[in-house]
């Protein structure tokens, strides 16, 4: 046994020392800027869930206490689709009911943190801002810096929470601290425009995982020139890409709601941004302004199509159906008092028409977009729904939901303990269609998903 922890030891060391580190360059004066973005729902008579975390930061003028921040929209969309801070009707059971309202936090530590609300999303550029009720001396504000082709090549840092850092191996004795953040360096690859959505991103190779969402990509400088948002995985080599959304995406937003920023370098001044309605001259303010009414959040999905998003690292949380109070019928967790220095889960894909939804295991009350496939199983380097390594009855690649012909499939990809649909195993390596309503399991019922779609139960 003595061997075998040596051996893992030097292995973890390896692994350390061959993961990008934040050149000596970085001004570790730009951690003061971010935090942790996560969402909840609250209970009224059986405590709190947690959706999941993501990363965010301040903007505002520099010297004054800052209440608007920018994050992904993805780290938010729970709170959005299960009623923006509405009262909610949770049911437990067929026969037990409660009342239940989403809350968005910007935590400063794991135990200290201010509630956020939306004052603009862009879902399909994948950006939002939110505001404090009461600016905070917690954190400061960052620049923003429009970025320009001439910074291809240039060193940058991703800045943020991903929940891999916080693993059994690590056990840090503090959570979602300032000195928590993680740092990768790296350099901008090139800046492009996605066909169809027209969103503005900046490839990098910093690295970034789960949780980083919603985070500055920073310049030498310290100034933010983007927002970490995704990457993709060649599941054959395991090469991967990684992006951030264009800093002037969220510029756009900031400049349509009046809200005050600082800019550095090329950054566009906010009446320039050419993207933006820019704010009467006459009355701009000088200023963080009071929040205005929030005006209607545009109801696009996400479009980008993630193999392995850098997305919100999420918190395990128990599945139930909720009926906003006049509205439609949604699904969402409910609720089991919980850390929010839970175990993390990988966020996976983009929105689409079909749901993945976990009734039971590691990751019940997670819903998960199918956009072109999920292959599920223990090894982090072949799935895109990653289980822990000890998960039991779960092999390394178990199998795998797959778009295939206009149809849905699942495979069994030759586990040792089996994949169960409707309760009848598969036989290995060959596909069984599925539809809603449909159920599976892994190994067991302990690890049971059924086939939604979206919006429904």
């Amino acid at each position: 046994m003595k061997k075998r922890m040596i051996a893992l030891a030097a292995a973890a060391l390896l692994l350390v020392g061959l993961m990008p580190a934040a050149s000596a360059d970085f001004d570790v004066s730009t951690r003061e800027s971010v935090v942790v973005v996560a969402t909840y729902l609250d209970t009224q008579n059986y405590g709190e869930a947690g959706f999941g975390w993501g990363t965010g930061f301040f903007v505002g003028k520099q010297g004054e206490d800052p209440s608007y921040l920018v994050t992904n929209y993805h780290v938010i969309e729970d709170y959005v689709e299960f009623g923006s801070g509405e009262l909610i009707e949770v049911a437990l059971s067929d026969t037990v009911t409660d009342t239940a309202r989403c809350k968005v936090r910007a935590y400063y530590d794991s135990n200290t943190y201010d509630e956020a609300y939306i004052v603009e999303y862009n879902a399909s550029m994948d950006v939002a801002i939110l505001r404090l009720d009461n600016p905070t001396s917690q954190r400061k504000p960052i620049a923003l810096c429009s970025p320009t082709d001439s910074m291809v090549g240039s060193t940058v840092y991703a800045v943020g929470y991903p929940g891999l850092s916080e693993n059994m191996f690590a056990e840090s004795t503090s959570k979602w601290g300032l000195s928590d953040m993680t740092v990768t360096s790296g350099s901008v690859s090139r800046l492009l425009t996605t066909s169809g959505t027209g969103q503005r991103n900046i490839q990098i190779d910093c690295d970034i995982k789960h949780g980083n969402s919603g985070g500055p990509l920073v310049n030498a400088d310290g100034a933010a020139i983007g927002i970490t948002t995704w990457s993709v995985t060649n599941s054959g080599n395991q090469e991967s890409v990684n992006y951030a959304v264009n800093i002037d995406e969220a510029i756009t937003l900031l400049n349509r709601n009046g809200v005050a920023y600082e800019t550095a370098g090329a950054a566009a001044q906010p009446s320039e941004d050419p993207g933006a309605t820019p704010p009467d001259k006459s009355e701009a303010p000088t200023t963080t302004p009071e929040p205005a009414t929030p005006p209607a959040a545009e109801p696009e999905a996400k479009s980008n199509t993630l193999l392995i998003a850098g997305g919100a690292a999420a918190v395990v949380v128990v599945l139930a159906a909720v009926v906003l109070l006049g509205k439609k019928k949604k699904s969402a967790p409910i609720s089991q008092p919980i850390s929010p220095t839970g175990p993390a889960v990988p966020a996976i894909g983009v929105s689409g028409g079909l749901r993945l939804q976990c009734l039971s295991g590691n990751f019940a009350g997670r819903r998960f977009p199918i956009e072109k496939q999920v292959r599920i199983g223990r090894d982090p380097a072949r799935n895109d729904l990653v289980y822990p390594a000890n998960a039991p009855g779960v092999s390394g690649v178990h199998c795998v939901v797959k778009v295939e012909g206009g149809q849905l499939w699942l495979t069994d990809l030759g586990s040792s303990h089996g994949t169960y649909l409707n309760g009848r195993k598969l036989t290995a390596n060959q596909a069984s269609p599925l539809n809603p309503g449909d159920r599976f399991y892994l190994g067991s019922e302990n690890e049971m998903f059924q086939i939604t779609v979206k919006g429904g139960a």
